[in-house]
């Protein structure tokens, strides 16, 4: 039997409903017996294991970004010449230095 409607959706409820089925929202009768929504419980239970797993990701992605950063590093590294005469960095397939004109 329904006796009463939803706060927040409009939802009819019976009259000993805790929540809303349609929206989830406590009810008058839920605040007033201080009904916790069953999600808490289940949040309760796997926080610990939400937590490991965000701290394992975030170390997977550390560890990603570092090799991302090496392997751009050799890369780079790969193409810049520089010369041993002055220092200077040379585009990549020079056989002559920019700044000096020595052979490298």
């Amino acid at each position: 039997m329904y006796t009463a409607s939803c706060e927040k959706c409009g939802a009819q409820l019976p009259q000993d409903a805790l929540f809303c089925a349609r929206c989830g929202v406590r009810t008058p009768k839920g605040k007033r017996e201080n009904a916790k929504p069953p999600w808490e419980d289940v949040l309760a239970d796997v926080r610990e294991d939400i937590d490991r797993a965000v701290s394992a990701a975030f170390k997977e992605v550390e560890k990603g970004l570092e090799t991302a950063k090496q392997e751009i590093g050799r890369a780079t590294s790969k193409r810049m010449i520089v010369c041993p005469a002055c220092g200077e960095a040379s585009s990549p397939g020079a056989r002559f230095c920019r700044g000096c004109g020595k052979k490298l």
